[in-house]
C-alpha cells in the first residue's frame, strides 16, 4: 500500500494542509516545501492518464480485455506498469473491493522485478479464466489438477510436463495464490520449499500439491504406482537394481516429500538423521527399507567359530585370531562388536562390520601376560535391527602357559616362606601318594609300570594344578604344585625301585620320571585342555 505523507520539517500528516505541486509537495502548516514520490490518491493516474498506452483505457473490463491477449498485455501495459501508473490506477477503482485491491498491491509490488509474471498474476487475480497447460488442456479448478495427473489418465505425461513448464516460469505457483481456499498456505510454502531444495525436480513440485489435495493418490514407480509405504518397500527390496533406485529416489527428495505430504513423517522429523548419509549405500538402502516397513525381517548373523579356546605359551609370538561372520536370511548385515572381560594383551581390532561375510580380529600378545591366566571373555556382535539390535555372543577361553624356566621364575617370585611352606606341604603329600602307588607297582616290572602310571600321574598332577589356579590367583601358585609333583615322583620311584631292588633300574626309572615332569610342565596347556575337553571339569 502507499505511504502515508508527512512534512519533514514540523511532522504535519493532515492531508488538508498538504498540498502538491508537481513533484514536489508543500506544508500549509509551516510553508515548507519537498520532493516526495508519494502520490496522493487525489492525484492519481485517471483514463486520461492512462491514454498513453496508446489507447485510452476507461475502466477495469478494459485492463482486463489487454490482459487477456496473447502475451497478457506485456506490449501495452509494460511502460504503465514499472512507472508505477498500472498499479496507482486499480487502487482507485472502488468496484474492485478493498480485499482485491489489496491483493493486486501485494502481488505487483512483489512482482516488481518480473514484469510479464506480474502481469499473469494480475490477469489471475481479475479474471476466472482457466489457467492454460498444453494447447489442448486447461484447468480451472484444483480438482481438474488432481483428475489430469490421475494415474491411467490419457495424455497424463504431456499434462505434467506442461505443468513443469508453468513451474518453471513462475505461473503455476501464482496461479494457484489465486485459487488456494483459506488455509491452504501451508501447501504453497512446502512447494516453495521443494522448489528450493530440490530445483531440478519439478515435476517433484507438481507432485507435493497433488500429495496434498489427494492423500491417497499413491508413489509412482517406474510404469506403476504403490498405495503404502509397504507396497514401496516391497517395490524397492526386488533387487539391487531396485534398491539402488530406491536410494536414487530418496536422495532426490521424493521419498520424504511423500512421507511429509501423507502425514507418515511428522514435520518435525529428520529423515537425513533416520537413514544417514554416512553409511555405506547398501545399509542405507536397508535403513530405508525399514523406515518404509518396520516388519521387514533383519538378517540372522552367525559366528564361526561359535566358541573359542586359546591356549599359548608365555613365549608365543604376537598372534592374530579371526572370526568370521556370516548371515541367513535377506538383508544386508551391519553393526558393531565389542570384547567384554578384556584382558592386557589382548586387543579387538575390528570395532565396526559392515556386510557378510566379515572378519572380526583379536590380537593376543602371551609375552605381556604372565604365566598361569585364565580367563573368559566374550565376543559381543551387536547387528542393526528395524525395531531392535540383535545380539550375538562368542564366548572365548583364554590361558597363557608357563614353560619351565617361567614356572621357577614364578615360583621364587613369591613370598619366601609361604613358597616354602607350599613346597614342602606339596612335596609331603606327594611322597605318600606316590610312596603309595609304588608299593603297589613293586611286584610288577618296575620300568613297565612307572611307565604305564607315568601319563595318569601327570594327569593328575595337572588337574590338581587348574584347582589351584582356580582358588589362588596371584603370583607363587605354581609353587604347591611343583611341590606335589616333586612328592609324587620321588615316592612313586623309591617305593618301586625299592620292591625291584635294582640301582640299574632306579637310574632309568628317574630319568623317566625326570622326562615325564619337565615334558608335563612343558606343555601344561595342553594336558590341561585335554582333560577339560573329556572330564567333569569342564
Amino acid at each position: 500500500m502507499l505511504s502515508s505523507i508527512e512534512c519533514p520539517c514540523c511532522g504535519n500528516q493532515d492531508s488538508n494542509l498538504l498540498k502538491p505541486e508537481g513533484a514536489h509537495w508543500r506544508c500549509l502548516a509551516c510553508g515548507n516545501g519537498w520532493e516526495s514520490e508519494v502520490v496522493p490518491t487525489a492525484h492519481r493516474p485517471t483514463a486520461a492518464t492512462l491514454s498513453r498506452l496508446g489507447s485510452e483505457i476507461r475502466g477495469v473490463e478494459q485492463v482486463i480485455a489487454v490482459l487477456r491477449t496473447p502475451d497478457n498485455g506485456f506490449s501495452r501495459l509494460a511502460g504503465a506498469l514499472s512507472s508505477g501508473d498500472l498499479q496507482a490506477y486499480l487502487e482507485t477503482r472502488g468496484e474492485l473491493g478493498e480485499s482485491l485491491r489489496g491483493s493486486i498491491t501485494e502481488s505487483l509490488e512483489r512482482l516488481r522485478t518480473q514484469p510479464r509474471l506480474a502481469l499473469f498474476t494480475l490477469s489471475c487475480l481479475l479474471t476466472d479464466d482457466p489457467l492454460s497447460v498444453t494447447p489442448d488442456v486447461e484447468v480451472r479448478s484444483l480438482d481438474d489438477l488432481v483428475r489430469l495427473l490421475a494415474p491411467a489418465t490419457p495424455g497424463r505425461e504431456a499434462t505434467l510436463a506442461g505443468f513443469c513448464a508453468l513451474i518453471a516460469d513462475g505461473r503455476l505457483g501464482e496461479w494457484l495464490r489465486t485459487r488456494v481456499p483459506v488455509g491452504g498456505e501451508d501447501t504453497l510454502a512446502a512447494m516453495d520449499a521443494v522448489l528450493r531444495t530440490y530445483p531440478g525436480e519439478p515435476d517433484l513440485a507438481v507432485y507435493t500439491l497433488l500429495w496434498r489435495l489427494a492423500p491417497d493418490l499413491g508413489f509412482p514407480v517406474g510404469d506403476g504406482w504403490v498405495k503404502t509405504t509397504k507396497e514401496l518397500a516391497a517395490w524397492i527390496d526386488r533387487d539391487d537394481d531396485h534398491r539402488t533406485r530406491g536410494l536414487d529416489l530418496l536422495d532426490r527428495g521424493w521419498v520424504g516429500t511423500w512421507l511429509l505430504a501423507n502425514g507418515r513423517l511428522d514435520a518435525s522429523g529428520d529423515l537425513s538423521a533416520r537413514v544417514p548419509l554416512g553409511l555405506t549405500r547398501a545399509a542405507r538402502a536397508e535403513t530405508l527399507l525399514w523406515l518404509l516397513d518396520p516388519d521387514v525381517p533383519g538378517p540372522r548373523v552367525l559366528a564361526e567359530p561359535a566358541r573359542l579356546k586359546l591356549s599359548f605359551k608365555s613365549s608365543s609370538p604376537e598372534s592374530t585370531i579371526g572370526v568370521t561372520l556370516r548371515s541367513e536370511g535377506p538383508g544386508y548385515a551391519w553393526g558393531s562388536v565389542d570384547l567384554q572381560g578384556a584382558v592386557p594383551g589382548v586387543e579387538l581390532l575390528t570395532r565396526q562390520f559392515d556386510g557378510t561375510p566379515s572378519t572380526v580380529s583379536l590380537r593376543v600378545r602371551p609375552s605381556t601376560m604372565r604365566p598361569g591366566v585364565s580367563r573368559d571373555l566374550s565376543l559381543v556382535i551387536r547387528t542393526y535391527g528395524p525395531r531392535e539390535d540383535h545380539e550375538l555372543r562368542v564366548p572365548m577361553r583364554l590361558r597363557i602357559r608357563g614353560s619351565a624356566t617361567a614356572m621357577a621364575r614364578t615360583t621364587t617370585s613369591g613370598p619366601w616362606a609361604l613358597n616354602t611352606f607350599r613346597l614342602l606341604l606339596g612335596g609331603a603329600s606327594g611322597a605318600v601318594i606316590g610312596a603309595t602307588l609304588g608299593v603297589l607297582a613293586g611286584g610288577i616290572l618296575s620300568v613297565v609300570v612307572v611307565f604305564l602310571l607315568g601319563f595318569p600321574a601327570i594327569l593328575l598332577l595337572l588337574f590338581i594344578h587348574n584347582i589351584m589356579e582356580l582358588l589362588i590367583e596371584y603370583v607363587g601358585k605354581t609353587v604347591g604344585t611343583i611341590g606335589i609333583a616333586a612328592g609324587i615322583w620321588i615316592g612313586l620311584v623309591f617305593g618301586a625301585t625299592n620292591a625291584a631292588r635294582s640301582w640299574l633300574s632306579t637310574v632309568v626309572l628317574v630319568a623317566i620320571a625326570i622326562a615325564l615332569v619337565l615334558y608335563g610342565i612343558e606343555n601344561q596347556g595342553s594336558v590341561v585342555a585335554t582333560v577339560q575337553d573329556i572330564s567333569w571339569f569342564q
